[in-house]
């Protein structure tokens, strides 16, 4: 029942301020390394490394989606004859362009609310385009 009031508390601890202030920042501006050294403070504090497997990952597959999205791109000029308008060229890449951004956008708000392994909220667009893709190609190599 005794209270007593002290100015001053110092706490030892594995962590300097500087170390526990940057733990928190934004991971999508970290490198590989960063982010490995990020994931071993998060183990060591008892926090979900899940964001951080996810952001790996999201590192990891932007290679395989600009391909895809020049694939799709390519696949685009060869499919649409040369004697349509540019308005009609501009409105297509348009409607693919915003149909992709939705894509991409449902699958992170599906990452978010957390009812789905991040594997599949990151991968999946990727295999969704990759089918397109293929499809397109086999279309595309029958004409």
């Amino acid at each position: 029942n005794n209270i007593k009031k002290i100015d001053e508390l110092r706490i030892v601890s594995n962590f300097n301020l500087e170390r526990i202030l940057t733990i928190f920042d934004n991971l999508s501006s970290l490198s590989l390394m960063e982010l490995e050294t990020r994931k071993k403070d998060y183990e060591l504090l008892g926090y979900s490394t899940n964001t951080i497997n996810g952001y790996k990952h999201r590192i990891y597959s932007y290679p395989i989606y600009i391909t895809l999205m020049v694939i799709i791109g390519g696949i685009i000029m060869l499919n649409i004859r040369h004697n349509k308008s540019k308005i009609f060229h501009i409105i297509i890449g348009i409607l693919v362009s915003v149909v992709i951004y939705y894509i991409n956008f449902f699958f992170n708000v599906v990452i978010e609310t957390q009812n789905v392994p991040y594997l599949f909220s990151i991968w999946m667009p990727q295999l969704i385009l990759a089918m397109i893709v293929a499809i397109n190609l086999i279309r595309l190599n029958e004409k």
